[in-house]
């Protein structure tokens, strides 16, 4: 099937700095191809991904496209920042190239066809990298790719041995390819979905498709593992039950077809599993996540003491909730990837006492067509002191507290708005920050502008806490 690449022109339109272009680059290369990269960006932008390709034959289009490839091209790889309904793509679908992305690649030529996929708005790199230590404790060689940001899938697609088990994060650009190609993993997981990337998707229906992508092509013997307590999951759930699909339900509040809790512990159907109180990481969120790697894992027939082993052991992912310092009894949190306000509002629910009001959080940034108006509710709940980046976010929000009449706030000085910087933030938070309480990265906003992605936004948050003097 890989010869239907070699010699091919292929544009990877998007080479981006999070490693999926630079991996479909250098698979396609392996391949053969006549690989062209264009991006939007410029050379020194791009400096840390350009490094990665040294060496290769690779033609660079940067800071613009040229339509010249896009008439010229056989495939174009769109990735992940590219809109499906870009000017470019039209001249080159017009053109007859087909258009696909790094999924659509992985699920047609990766060696491997046993793969665990997971998505959902919050709690999918989370449940993946929890389902990935499960899996691996029983089948050692099992792994890790897709959204997680260490590992892009291609660079996995040649390793994995015939019936080596993959676990990917998808997002829902990521799933946007499998509808082009009729392709869904065997196991899918949808931990929730909730509104978020508006300023992608043309409406959020058109969002919960890309999202419904992961059970929608699933042959009669897969399996769907979805959660039951999101209206919209249990909708598209009982949908697919209608069609004879294989579904397993999580829920923390109802015994089904799963996993779920009752009297302190954790259930698969009739068996324990393991008690609640051995879960590391906080937050209700968490719980479900657990809940859906449980469900997971008995679709594997995992041993029942390897599960509890696994989860009882993992103490979460970096940038989500992660715990950096404490410094002067102040604890600093890290939970850069809150990119959307209901993930800010679980942040503030699992740190924050309603009654001491002890959160200074370090928040906004870039809106992405988003509604804030339950984050500025939780804002007035758990907030002492509420520090916002520049961004059109922040004006949403800041719109918000004045239509709640928090007007207080800023008489009270307990609102920094339009910092420029990291490091500014940071030293703000320290200044009101007394002991007992928690400064909190949770912007529920994208980062745009004042940062190169979440990641970079975290790094700096990180350094900024490291460098705080007693």
């Amino acid at each position: 099937m890989l010869n239907e690449i070699k010699n091919k022109k292929i544009l990877v339109m998007g080479l981006g700095l999070h490693g999926g272009g630079v991996a479909a680059a250098r698979w396609l290369v392996r391949h053969g191809a006549n690989v062209t990269v264009t991006d939007l960006r410029d050379r020194k932008t791009l400096k840390s991904s350009l490094e990665k390709l040294k060496g290769l034959k690779i033609k660079y289009a940067l800071s613009g496209h040229d339509v010249e490839d896009f008439k010229k091209a056989d495939i174009v790889v769109q990735n992940p920042g590219v809109p499906y309904d870009s000017p470019y793509l039209e001249i080159a679908r017009k053109s007859g190239a087909e258009i696909v992305n790094e999924a659509a690649l992985f699920f047609k030529y990766a060696k491997s066809k046993n793969i665990i996929g997971i998505t959902g708005t919050k709690g999918k790199s989370t449940v993946s990298t929890l389902v990935h230590k499960i899996v691996k404790a029983k089948w050692p060689k099992a792994l890790l790719a897709g959204n997680i940001r260490d590992t892009a899938m291609l660079e996995i697609a040649d390793r994995a041995e015939k019936n080596t088990p993959i676990v990917l994060e998808l997002s829902s650009w990521q799933l946007e390819g499998l509808e082009r190609i009729r392709q869904s993993p065997g196991i899918a997981v949808a931990t929730n979905i909730y509104q978020d990337h508006l300023n992608r998707y043309p409406s959020y229906s058109a969002y919960i498709s890309a999202k419904e992508n992961i059970i929608k092509f699933q042959k009669a013997n897969d399996s769907a593992v979805l959660n039951y307590d999101n209206a919209i999951l249990k909708k598209i759930g009982e949908k697919y039950i209608k069609k004879k699909r294989k579904i397993f339900w999580f829920s923390k509040n109802k015994k089904i077809n799963g996993a779920h809790l009752k009297n302190g512990w954790i259930f698969f159907g009739d068996k324990k599993i393991m008690p609640l109180s051995e879960i590391q990481i906080p937050g209700e969120h968490n719980i479900e996540n657990a809940l859906a790697a449980v469900c997971v894992a008995k679709i594997l027939r995992v041993p029942n003491n390897t599960i509890r082993r696994q989860i009882s052991l993992f103490k979460g992912v970096p940038n989500r909730l992660e715990l950096i310092r404490t410094l002067n009894g102040v604890r600093y949190y890290n939970d850069t990837t809150a990119t959307a306000p209901d993930a800010a509002i679980s942040a503030l629910k699992t740190l924050g006492n309603a009654d001491k009001k002890n959160i200074i959080l370090i928040a906004g940034g870039a809106n992405k067509k988003l509604d804030y108006k339950e984050m500025v509710a939780a804002i007035g709940e758990y907030v002492k002191i509420l520090i916002l980046f520049k961004g059109s976010a922040s004006d949403r929000i800041v719109k918000e507290l004045g239509s709640r009449n928090y007007e207080l706030w800023k008489l009270n000085n307990r609102i920094m708005i339009d910092v420029s910087n990291m490091r500014s933030a940071v030293e703000i938070a320290q200044k009101f920050a007394g002991r007992g309480d928690i400064v909190l990265l949770s912007p529920g906003a994208a980062s745009f502008g004042m940062f190169l992605h979440e990641f970079d936004r975290g790094e700096k948050f990180v350094e900024a806490v490291n460098a705080l003097k007693l």
